[in-house]
Protein backbone atom coordinates (compact mmCIF):
# COMPACT_ATOMS: atom_id res chain seq x y z
CA UNK A 1 0.00 0.00 0.00
CA UNK A 2 1.10 3.55 -0.85
CA UNK A 3 2.21 5.72 1.51
CA UNK A 4 -0.48 8.55 1.18
CA UNK A 5 -3.00 5.89 1.14
CA UNK A 6 -1.83 4.39 4.21
CA UNK A 7 -1.69 7.96 5.84
CA UNK A 8 -5.38 8.86 4.54
CA UNK A 9 -6.50 5.82 5.94
CA UNK A 10 -4.93 6.74 9.79
CA UNK A 11 -6.51 10.21 9.54
CA UNK A 12 -9.63 8.88 8.58
CA UNK A 13 -9.25 6.80 11.33
CA UNK A 14 -8.69 9.10 14.18
CA UNK A 15 -11.30 11.41 12.86
CA UNK A 16 -13.84 8.44 13.29
CA UNK A 17 -12.74 7.80 16.88
CA UNK A 18 -12.41 10.86 18.03
CA UNK A 19 -15.78 12.08 16.28
CA UNK A 20 -17.21 8.99 17.90
CA UNK A 21 -16.22 9.39 21.38
CA UNK A 22 -17.90 12.70 20.94
CA UNK A 23 -20.79 11.50 19.91
CA UNK A 24 -20.76 13.53 16.67
CA UNK A 25 -22.10 12.30 13.17
CA UNK A 26 -19.28 10.46 12.23
CA UNK A 27 -21.09 9.46 8.50
CA UNK A 28 -20.86 13.77 8.26
CA UNK A 29 -17.15 13.93 8.95
CA UNK A 30 -16.06 10.94 6.79
CA UNK A 31 -17.91 12.54 3.62
CA UNK A 32 -16.71 15.82 4.52
CA UNK A 33 -12.95 14.81 4.74
CA UNK A 34 -13.54 13.20 1.54
CA UNK A 35 -14.81 15.55 -0.30
CA UNK A 36 -13.40 18.38 1.42
CA UNK A 37 -10.96 19.17 -0.93
CA UNK A 38 -12.51 17.21 -3.99
CA UNK A 39 -11.68 21.08 -6.21
CA UNK A 40 -7.84 19.58 -6.19
CA UNK A 41 -8.85 17.21 -9.16
CA UNK A 42 -9.47 20.06 -11.30
CA UNK A 43 -7.23 22.81 -10.28
CA UNK A 44 -4.98 24.23 -7.37
CA UNK A 45 -7.85 26.83 -6.49
CA UNK A 46 -9.42 23.48 -4.73
CA UNK A 47 -12.27 25.59 -3.45
CA UNK A 48 -13.79 27.50 -5.62
CA UNK A 49 -13.20 24.60 -7.93
CA UNK A 50 -14.77 22.05 -5.28
CA UNK A 51 -17.77 24.16 -4.77
CA UNK A 52 -19.23 24.45 -8.70
CA UNK A 53 -18.45 20.35 -7.98
CA UNK A 54 -20.52 20.09 -4.95
CA UNK A 55 -23.03 22.26 -6.56
CA UNK A 56 -23.33 20.80 -9.82
CA UNK A 57 -23.62 16.84 -8.20
CA UNK A 58 -25.87 17.77 -5.66
CA UNK A 59 -24.10 17.71 -2.64
CA UNK A 60 -25.92 18.13 0.68
CA UNK A 61 -25.59 21.42 2.18
CA UNK A 62 -23.40 20.20 5.56
CA UNK A 63 -20.60 18.83 3.21
CA UNK A 64 -20.88 21.78 1.18
CA UNK A 65 -19.96 23.67 4.69
CA UNK A 66 -17.19 21.15 4.76
CA UNK A 67 -15.16 22.38 1.55
CA UNK A 68 -16.04 26.16 2.85
CA UNK A 69 -14.93 26.23 6.26
CA UNK A 70 -12.75 23.45 6.23
CA UNK A 71 -9.23 25.58 5.47
CA UNK A 72 -10.76 28.73 6.90
CA UNK A 73 -10.39 30.52 3.49
CA UNK A 74 -14.43 30.90 3.26
CA UNK A 75 -15.23 30.84 6.72
CA UNK A 76 -14.45 29.09 10.38
CA UNK A 77 -15.76 25.48 11.13
CA UNK A 78 -19.81 25.70 12.13
CA UNK A 79 -20.13 22.50 12.97
CA UNK A 80 -18.20 20.06 15.58
CA UNK A 81 -17.61 17.68 12.80
CA UNK A 82 -16.32 20.72 10.64
CA UNK A 83 -13.60 21.57 13.36
CA UNK A 84 -12.72 17.88 14.13
CA UNK A 85 -12.32 16.97 10.60
CA UNK A 86 -10.35 20.58 10.21
CA UNK A 87 -8.00 19.89 13.30
CA UNK A 88 -7.61 16.39 12.01
CA UNK A 89 -6.23 17.16 8.62
CA UNK A 90 -4.10 20.11 9.73
CA UNK A 91 -2.21 17.73 12.04
CA UNK A 92 -2.28 15.23 9.04
CA UNK A 93 -0.50 17.91 6.36
CA UNK A 94 1.69 19.59 8.93
CA UNK A 95 3.31 15.71 9.79
CA UNK A 96 2.83 15.16 5.74
CA UNK A 97 5.38 18.43 5.56
CA UNK A 98 7.64 18.12 7.89
CA UNK A 99 8.32 14.22 6.91
CA UNK A 100 9.01 15.19 3.02
CA UNK A 101 11.75 17.25 4.55
CA UNK A 102 13.01 15.10 6.17
CA UNK A 103 12.87 17.58 9.35
CA UNK A 104 12.45 15.84 12.85
CA UNK A 105 9.98 16.71 15.10
CA UNK A 106 8.52 16.65 18.03
CA UNK A 107 4.47 15.30 17.71
CA UNK A 108 4.21 16.94 20.81
CA UNK A 109 4.84 20.26 19.94
CA UNK A 110 2.84 19.76 16.25
CA UNK A 111 -0.23 18.55 18.18
CA UNK A 112 0.07 21.85 20.86
CA UNK A 113 0.55 23.88 18.15
CA UNK A 114 -2.07 22.95 15.57
CA UNK A 115 -4.43 22.85 18.57
CA UNK A 116 -3.59 26.62 20.57
CA UNK A 117 -2.83 28.24 17.36
CA UNK A 118 -6.84 27.14 16.29
CA UNK A 119 -8.35 27.79 19.84
CA UNK A 120 -6.31 31.01 20.20
CA UNK A 121 -6.74 32.58 16.60
CA UNK A 122 -11.09 31.87 17.46
CA UNK A 123 -10.92 29.42 14.82
CA UNK A 124 -13.11 27.31 16.69
CA UNK A 125 -15.66 29.57 18.20
CA UNK A 126 -18.44 28.82 15.71
CA UNK A 127 -18.22 25.01 15.67
CA UNK A 128 -19.83 24.47 19.09
CA UNK A 129 -17.15 22.46 20.35
CA UNK A 130 -17.24 22.56 24.08
CA UNK A 131 -13.78 23.78 26.01
CA UNK A 132 -14.25 20.26 27.46
CA UNK A 133 -14.19 18.53 23.92
CA UNK A 134 -11.09 20.68 23.00
CA UNK A 135 -9.19 19.49 25.68
CA UNK A 136 -10.50 16.09 24.94
CA UNK A 137 -9.44 15.86 21.38
CA UNK A 138 -6.38 17.50 22.42
CA UNK A 139 -5.56 14.65 25.25
CA UNK A 140 -6.39 12.02 22.45
CA UNK A 141 -4.40 13.01 20.18
CA UNK A 142 -1.46 13.02 22.48
CA UNK A 143 -1.91 9.91 24.04
CA UNK A 144 -2.30 8.07 20.12
CA UNK A 145 1.29 9.93 19.46
CA UNK A 146 2.22 8.30 23.61
CA UNK A 147 1.48 5.10 22.74
CA UNK A 148 3.20 4.95 19.04
CA UNK A 149 0.02 4.78 17.04
CA UNK A 150 1.35 4.65 13.48
CA UNK A 151 -0.22 7.97 12.45
CA UNK A 152 2.78 9.21 14.59
CA UNK A 153 5.70 7.35 12.77
CA UNK A 154 8.95 7.92 13.67
CA UNK A 155 12.27 7.19 16.00
CA UNK A 156 10.90 7.46 19.09
CA UNK A 157 7.45 6.07 19.15
CA UNK A 158 6.93 5.43 22.65
CA UNK A 159 7.43 8.77 23.60
CA UNK A 160 5.47 9.77 20.57
CA UNK A 161 8.90 12.19 19.59
CA UNK A 162 11.14 11.82 16.88
CA UNK A 163 14.65 13.09 18.33
CA UNK A 164 14.03 16.57 17.53
CA UNK A 165 17.37 18.60 19.27
CA UNK A 166 17.29 22.29 17.79
CA UNK A 167 21.45 22.40 18.69
CA UNK A 168 21.58 18.97 16.47
CA UNK A 169 20.22 20.96 13.41
CA UNK A 170 22.30 24.17 14.08
CA UNK A 171 25.14 22.18 13.91
CA UNK A 172 23.88 20.42 10.67
CA UNK A 173 24.32 23.90 9.22
CA UNK A 174 21.74 26.73 8.03
CA UNK A 175 19.64 24.65 5.71
CA UNK A 176 18.35 22.33 7.96
CA UNK A 177 17.58 25.47 10.31
CA UNK A 178 16.18 27.20 7.73
CA UNK A 179 13.50 24.00 6.97
CA UNK A 180 12.61 23.94 10.44
CA UNK A 181 11.69 27.85 10.87
CA UNK A 182 9.92 27.15 7.61
CA UNK A 183 7.92 24.78 8.67
CA UNK A 184 6.92 26.60 11.87
CA UNK A 185 5.51 29.07 9.57
CA UNK A 186 3.72 26.58 7.43
CA UNK A 187 1.98 25.47 10.95
CA UNK A 188 1.41 29.24 11.92
CA UNK A 189 -0.37 29.77 8.76
CA UNK A 190 -2.40 26.46 8.36
CA UNK A 191 -4.33 27.72 11.98
CA UNK A 192 -3.92 31.38 12.44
Amino acid sequence: MKKSSMKQRETLGLLRKITGHLDGNVSLAEAGAFYAECGRIVSNNYIKEGLILAKANNFPNEVIDFIKEHNFKLGYPKSRETAITMIVCKLSATIGFLESKKIKHSVTQIVDGVMDSCLMAGRLDASGLSLNEYKFIKDYLLEEARTGYEYFSGKNEAKGELDFDYEEIIKAGSRKLYQLKTAHMILKSMCC
